[in-house]
């Protein structure tokens, strides 16, 4: 009865129920192709080589014509992962960086804890490291054991969760697209 005389007097009231982002976006990139090592512990200090600079620009190209932005990006304190982020920086937008000396050769826990103390307003992750971890990172989020990341390719997740401490676990997201 109430409606029917609001809709008479063409009084309108729009009811709208706030959702949130009821996803959260997860890149994991691994470095370009590095120079050859010179023993372990040179391994550090790293830099791209030609071939992977120009591999990395032309993933940028894409990224730059699909017009792909992070919120905020963490990347290994190693030479070569600071070089990929700043390459990928020029083609697409993001908006914080963080580089984290812990990153350097983490593995999933390292990756994982990181991720998880996100703050939920970050809705887009880059995450720039090495392999082993990295590759890991993506068999474990999605359950995926099949795709190992070479150097500088790019796997694209959607986490099924609008909180980074709920939707960084086994299985919480899908691989939507592989890049490289």
């Amino acid at each position: 009865m109430i409606l029917a005389w609001l809709f008479r007097c063409n009084i309108v009231i729009i009811f709208h129920r706030y959702q949130g982002n009821m996803a959260k976006y997860l890149t994991l990139l691994r470095h370009g192709e590095a120079e050859p090592a010179k023993g372990f512990k040179e391994d550090f200090h790293r830099n791209l080589s030609d071939n992977g600079k120009y591999k990395l620009n032309r993933l940028g190209i894409l990224l730059k014509k699909r017009k792909l932005f992070f919120d905020l990006a963490y990347i290994s304190a190693a030479k070569r992962t600071v070089e990929t982020a700043e390459i990928i920086s020029d083609y697409s937008s993001i908006s914080n960086k963080e580089v984290k000396r812990d990153l350097y050769l983490s593995g999933v826990d390292m990756v994982f804890e990181i991720l998880s103390s996100t703050p939920n307003d970050i809705n887009h992750i880059i995450f720039i490291g090495h392999n082993p971890g990295i590759s890991a990172v993506l068999a474990v989020l999605t359950n995926d054991y099949q795709v190992n990341l070479a150097p500088g390719m790019m796997a694209m997740i959607e986490l099924h969760a609008d909180s980074w401490d709920v939707c960084i676990n086994r299985g919480m997201g899908t691989l939507n697209e592989v890049l490289q």
